[in-house]
C-alpha cells in the first residue's frame, strides 16, 4: 500500500512538473525564452504585436490556473526561481544588444518573467499585480514594436548606432519613442511605475533579499541602460 502511494505521488509530481514546463515555455520563463527572442526579431511587426499582445498571455493564464489548482509547493518554488533567473539573464543580455527590436523583445521577457514571479508568489496582492501587468504589457509592448517598425522604415536599420536625428526629422515619432522608454523604465506616472511601486512595497515585507535584488535591476540596472540608449 505504501509503495502504491509513493508511486502515485511520484507520478503526480512528474505530471505536475511537465504541465509547468509546457506552460512555462509558452510564457516563457527561464531557460525557455530564446525562441521568443528569435521569433520577435525575425517576424513581421504584425506577428510580433499578436505574439506579445495575445499569444504569450495564454501561457501566463495557463501557469496561473495550473499553479492555483495543482497546489504543489515545489511548482511555486521552481517557477519563482526560474522567473527570477529569467529577469536577471534578460537584463544582462540587454547590455550587448544594438538591435532595437531585440531590445523590446528582451523587455518583454523581463516583464513576462515578472508576471511568472507574481503568480508563483501567490496571494491576492501579487495575483492582482500580475493581472495588472498582463493587461499593461499588451498595450505598452505592442506600441513599442510598432514604433520600432516606424524607425526601421525610416532608417532601414534596427541598429541604434545608426539611428540619429529623430527629434529633428520626425518629432512626433521621437516623442512617442521617448514616452515608450519612460514607460519601460517605470517613470513616475506610468503604468510600470505603479506596478513596481506596489510590487516592491509588498515584496519588502516578504523577503528583504528579493526586495534588494529587484530594486537593483528594476530601479538601477535597466533604467541606466535605457537612459544611455
Amino acid at each position: 500500500m505504501l509503495d502504491q502511494i509513493k508511486s502515485s505521488f511520484k507520478a503526480t509530481n512528474l505530471a505536475s512538473f511537465m504541465f509547468l514546463l509546457g506552460f512555462g515555455v509558452k510564457l516563457p520563463i527561464w531557460p525557455c525564452f530564446s525562441w521568443l527572442l528569435k521569433a520577435h526579431v525575425e517576424a513581421s511587426v504584425e506577428f510580433s504585436i499578436l505574439l506579445s499582445g495575445v499569444i504569450v498571455k495564454f501561457g501566463a493564464l495557463g501557469v496561473y490556473k495550473f499553479i492555483n489548482q495543482a497546489g504543489f509547493v515545489l511548482n511555486n518554488q521552481v517557477l519563482m526561481a526560474c522567473s527570477l533567473l529569467g529577469i536577471i539573464e534578460a537584463s544582462f543580455r540587454l547590455l550587448g544588444q544594438r538591435d532595437i527590436k531585440r531590445i523590446v523583445a528582451l523587455t518583454t521577457v523581463i516583464e513576462l518573467n515578472w508576471i511568472g514571479f507574481c503568480v508563483a508568489k501567490g496571494g491576492l496582492v501579487f495575483d492582482q499585480i500580475g493581472a495588472y501587468l498582463l493587461v499593461a504589457h499588451s498595450f505598452t509592448t505592442s506600441s513599442e514594436f510598432f514604433l520600432v517598425e516606424c524607425l526601421y522604415k525610416r532608417f532601414h536599420t534596427r541598429d541604434y548606432i545608426f539611428i540619429s536625428g529623430v527629434a529633428n526629422t520626425m518629432p512626433v515619432l521621437w516623442v512617442m519613442s521617448l514616452l515608450a522608454v519612460l514607460v519601460t523604465i517605470g517613470f513616475p506616472g506610468t503604468s510600470l511605475f505603479t506596478a513596481k511601486l506596489l510590487f516592491l512595497t509588498n515584496l519588502a515585507s516578504v523577503s528583504v533579499v528579493l526586495f534588494f535584488i529587484f530594486m537593483l535591476f528594476f530601479l538601477l540596472f535597466i533604467p541606466i541602460f535605457f537612459v544611455r540608449l
